[in-house]
């Protein structure tokens, strides 16, 4: 479980900060202005902060586990789908940048779940004596995904090109999920 959980953590911070290193090469394929390019960076922030509560709520009602599996691949579906934002069925209706916001959005939505989950399994499955290694574990997959998402995703992005590092950043949370 621990193993899962520190896996998880890490594809939270691969799913949250590829569009950093992609940014440039999508503002540029989708004409966005750093303005409107900011704009949409913040939309993660948005749908993680509102949804942090509520997903909780939601872990506690139904699961933790059935909570972080069904957010997993909530949040892992959209960062896959990110590349289309820009180019699919939404933006005839709102616009690139409202689609691409929504798209973000969503990717906050469903990470919002990650650490009251995570935190909640660890209450139940841990001795007290351990829960601090086993939180400390957790967030280690946070720093590893700091570590290894700049070059990771840069990487994709000169050998495949950018949308692809949302491609496989989405696919390894389903491989999670799963």
């Amino acid at each position: 479980l621990l193993g899962l959980l520190f896996f998880i953590s890490f594809v939270t911070y691969l799913d949250r900060i590829n569009i950093a290193v992609a940014g440039k090469l999508m503002s540029e394929a989708f004409g966005l202005t750093d303005l409107q390019f900011g704009t949409i960076f913040s939309a993660f922030v948005v749908g993680y902060a509102l949804f942090q509560v509520p997903a909780g709520w939601v872990g506690d009602r139904f699961g933790h586990k059935r909570t972080l599996v069904f957010s997993l691949i909530l949040w892992s579906g959209f960062t896959a789908l990110t590349p289309w934002a820009g180019r699919g069925f939404l933006v005839s209706m709102v616009g690139v940048v409202p689609a691409i916001w929504i798209i973000r959005f969503l990717i906050g939505l469903g990470e919002a779940a990650s650490y009251p989950s995570s935190n909640a399994l660890v209450g139940r499955w841990f001795p007290s004596k351990e829960r601090g290694l086993a939180t400390g574990t957790i967030f280690a997959g946070l720093g590893l995904g700091t570590t290894l998402t700049p070059p990771l995703v840069a990487w994709l992005m000169v050998t495949y090109g950018w949308e692809v590092s949302f491609y496989v950043c989405g696919l390894l949370g389903l491989v999670l999920a799963a």
